[in-house]
């Protein structure tokens, strides 16, 4: 490790002072704690992906075993060998990257389709049951528990995150009109946000609405595939036969477990993927390898040997993990303290680090530092235009194209699933209730006119264990 505490060397850097040694010392030290970090996470968690691939084999087949292949091939040959041509590393990492950001693509937009059907369903099953309402209770006071529950804490973040959960579960009585009255609005409280800020929103209210997977859904997940057409082909709306029910019931189930355990997986190896690019990066500068990169190696090539030979592995193998203990935290703590010079000196002084030849240098630091975030499937390239904040019109025009596909969306979609939808997306707008009369009256009126006993057992039930009652 480094003797030298990163986040003084950044602050002498901002300062301007001793700029060519301060570099080279925080290029080296903070490249180092990059790459043991790197190194620390990804052979650990190739102990949890290896142990779940040996417990769960039918989960691993397919498009996972085909992107897991790949990623093997340059954990041996780029990460522990290290052997590289200039930039093929990168250029291999970058395409398997992109091949999980698709993939991964595809599995949110089966976790909102099928969380907008869960939303259908839940309201055709109380056909099935004997079950009855509580009319006085729905009619008189599920309001004013629905109110105090609201109300019971005191944090404004809370409240409003309260009122979303319990708009999304309500019967959708409102036309489409005032859904698109409701986004104009929305986007009006989007003025003066940056333009990232803005189309991010937009995409994020779109993709909960799409109710057609991309269009390699079906090669890549072709048995969650089949349970979304069982379902979306359905008529809710006449269905009245507890077989075909049950049927349909458990292509959900199906379908919603198999999708959660897909996006358990493809986030653990993007994590993996992103820790070996961080190696990738970071190795070329650092300082010569501790004893944690000695001992990350070695158990990454154990894994390697295992799946080679499709043995087991060995249970107290793991425990050699104890050397690291302490160790990755600290690390951790000193990059959160001392990376945020890499930014402030490709803003303010790429100049300097171009006459330097570290340019490219500090632009990797940038990519590692987005790829250690947390945000696992982040776009490495730095776009300073979405950073712009434009002229209101722009998050005006941005509500009228939002408006304009879900319109499209929800007309060919049969009455349930298209109130599933909007709920969705009414789900996701900001909280724009100005008092509580407002918001009681909103309650009111969603239960009032729904005429549905089924869908009334289904919201006093949801709500109920929304509200823990």
């Amino acid at each position: 490790m480094i003797d030298k505490d990163l986040a003084y060397i950044a602050g002498e850097l901002n300062k301007d002072k001793n700029m060519e040694y301060n570099l080279k010392l925080y290029n080296t030290g903070l490249r180092t704690y990059y790459e043991t970090l790197g190194f620390m996470k990804l052979s650990m968690n190739s102990f949890t992906l290896l142990e779940s691939m040996r417990d769960n084999p039918e989960r691993y087949e397919g498009r996972f075993a085909e992107i897991y292949r790949r990623f093997r091939a340059i954990v041996k040959e780029r990460v522990i060998a290290g052997t590289d041509v200039p930039g093929e590393a990168v250029a291999a990492i970058d395409a398997l990257r992109a091949d999980l950001c698709e993939t991964m693509e595809v599995v949110t937009a089966f976790a909102d389709i099928f969380r907008n059907l869960e939303y259908v369903m839940n309201r055709v099953e109380y056909r099935f049951k004997d079950e009855k309402v509580d009319a006085k209770y729905y009619g008189m006071y599920f309001t004013n528990d629905l109110m105090h529950y609201i109300f019971a804490d005191q944090d404004k973040v809370a409240i409003n995150n309260r009122i979303r959960d319990i708009v999304g579960q309500l019967p959708m009585r409102l036309t489409r009109e005032h859904l698109y009255d409701n986004i104009r609005m929305s986007f009006n409280l989007y003025h003066g946000a940056q333009k990232g800020t803005i189309d991010d929103f937009a995409e994020a209210i779109l993709s909960g609405a799409k109710m057609i997977p991309p269009a390699k859904a079906a090669e890549y997940f072709p048995i969650v595939y089949k349970d979304y057409e069982k379902l979306i082909q359905a008529d809710f709306g006449k269905l009245t036969d507890a077989s075909e029910y049950e049927v349909l019931h458990q292509a959900l189930e199906e379908g919603i477990s198999m999708v959660r355990s897909y996006a358990d997986d493809y986030v653990l190896l993007m994590q993996m993927v992103n820790d070996a690019y961080t190696v990738i990066l970071t190795r070329e500068g650092a300082l010569e390898e501790g004893v944690e990169i000695a001992k990350a190696k070695e158990m990454l090539e154990y894994v390697a040997s295992v799946e080679a030979q499709k043995v087991q592995f060995d249970e107290m193998k793991a425990a050699e993990f104890m050397l690291f203990e302490g160790k990755q935290e600290r690390i951790v703590s000193e990059i959160a303290k001392g990376s945020f010079g890499v930014d402030s000196l490709l803003r303010n002084k790429r100049k300097l680090l171009s006459d330097l030849g570290v340019e490219e240098q500090f632009e990797a630091l940038d990519a590692c530092s987005k790829l250690q975030s947390g945000s696992d499937f982040v776009d490495l390239k730095t776009n300073l235009a979405l950073e712009l904040i434009p002229e209101d019109s722009y998050a005006d025009e941005a509500a009228e194209k939002l408006i304009e596909s879900l319109s499209e969306e929800l007309k060919g979609l049969k009455q349930p699933v298209r109130r599933a939808v909007m709920a969705s997306v009414m789900s996701q707008l900001p909280v724009l209730f100005n008092n509580t009369d407002e918001i009681q009256s909103y309650i009111n009126v969603s239960l009032e006119q729904c005429s549905d006993e089924a869908e009334q057992l289904a919201c006093l039930q949801i709500l109920k264990e929304l509200m823990n009652v």
